[in-house]
Parts: structure tokens; C-alpha cells; sequence
């Protein structure tokens, strides 16, 4: 059985509640492109990419979630720079996506398998600007009386944008948004630090942060 372990006791409590979960998942050139550092080992002797195995991850997730009963909603939110937040893309792309938590699997799995990079050349990672649009996003969609809980999905490293990270992580969470960092990245590489300071579910300061990311 798959559970939110609110109190960390590794017991499952039949009473936690509802809550709208919203997968923010990074599509920056860093994710796929060899140039950028996003083709990586398969473990089998042959190479895939960050992003391949984050849907993979996504998927399974979302299998695990819908098929446990609990009251759980799951939606996805993807992001590069600053001109690719959401479905908030330049004109003529349409790699955005933006899909409110829902309880319709099919509609999950197909939102996670339509995830595509930006185009080789666009530049940038706005993780500071993706975490509070996403956030804004899903305080907006949430059902009254579920817990709005964001997972991002990324290689951990902005580049391009001035939007401050840890200072928008606090802001959700002062909201009410527990925030989960999953690392894309070999352990120690990237910006472990900045992401288990963004994690969790209490304002925190630069380096104080309480080590809830996960790597994949």
C-alpha cells in the first residue's frame, strides 16, 4: 500500500486526508540535450535521457497513487525559462502543459506522456519563477479541504532568471504547500543544498534545510 506519511511513523493513519498533488516537471534543455548534460546512463550498458526517466518515474507514480483508494488528485505542470511556464509558451510551441489535479488516470498518464523538451537552442531554467506560478497554479485548483502538495521534478540548476528559489519555495509554503524536490541528477551533483532547502513544508533559510529531496 502506498501512502503520505504525515508524521513519519511508517504507520499507515486512516485518517489522513485529501490532497491535490501537482507534478512540476522541469522540460529545459537540460534534461535531454548531450550538450546541455541531459543524456545520461540507463544502468543496462546504454544511455537514456533526465527527462525519459522522469516520465517513467511520473507514470508509475501516478499508477501507484490512483490504484491505492486513497483520496488523492494528481496533476502536472512543466516548466523551462522564463517564457515556458505551464501551457504559457511562444507562439507556434506547443510543448506546455498544464493540467489541474484530477482524478481521471487517462488523463494523467496522457498529460505525463505528451511531455516534450523545448526546443535545442532555448536556454534558461527558471526554477524560482516555475515554483510560484506552479504554486499559484495549484492554490487555484486545489479542492477546499485537500492539502496542496507540489513535487518538482528537476536537474536542480537555474540559469537565466533572477527569480529568487528558496525565497518562492517559502512563499508556497507559507501558503500552505508542501513541496517535495526530486533530483535528477547523480548524487551531489547540481544544487543539492538549494533543494533540500526548497523541500518541506516550513520556511527555511539558505542552508537549514531539512533534507526532504530525493534523488533519482
Amino acid at each position: 500500500r502506498m501512502w503520505y506519511d504525515e508524521n513519519c511513523s511508517n504507520t499507515y493513519d486512516e485518517n489522513i486526508g485529501a490532497a491535490d498533488v501537482l507534478v512540476v516537471q522541469d522540460i529545459s534543455g537540460s534534461m535531454v540535450y548531450d550538450q546541455n548534460g541531459g543524456i545520461i546512463s540507463d544502468g543496462q550498458g546504454g544511455t537514456t535521457t533526465k527527462l525519459d526517466v522522469a516520465k517513467d518515474a511520473m507514470l508509475a507514480f501516478g499508477d501507484q497513487v490512483f490504484g491505492s483508494g486513497l483520496d488523492v488528485e494528481l496533476g502536472l505542470y512543466t516548466f523551462g525559462n522564463e517564457d515556458y511556464l505551464g501551457d504559457d509558451t511562444p507562439a507556434g510551441d506547443d510543448v506546455g502543459i498544464e493540467l489541474a489535479p484530477t482524478d481521471d488516470e487517462t488523463s494523467f498518464d496522457s498529460a505525463v506522456s505528451n511531455v516534450q523538451a523545448a526546443a535545442l537552442g532555448v536556454g534558461g531554467t527558471a526554477l524560482g519563477l516555475a515554483v510560484r506560478e506552479a504554486n499559484d497554479f495549484l492554490q487555484a485548483n486545489s479542492r477546499a479541504g485537500a492539502e496542496p502538495i507540489m513535487i518538482v521534478l528537476t536537474d536542480g540548476e537555474q540559469f537565466d532568471s533572477n527569480v529568487d528559489e528558496l525565497a518562492e519555495a517559502n512563499i508556497a509554503k507559507s501558503e500552505g504547500t508542501r513541496i517535495v524536490m526530486i533530483d535528477i541528477n547523480d548524487a551531489g551533483d547540481g544544487e543539492p543544498q538549494l533543494l533540500k532547502d526548497m523541500a518541506g513544508s516550513s520556511v527555511t533559510t539558505a542552508g537549514a534545510g531539512d533534507g526532504t529531496d530525493y534523488y533519482m
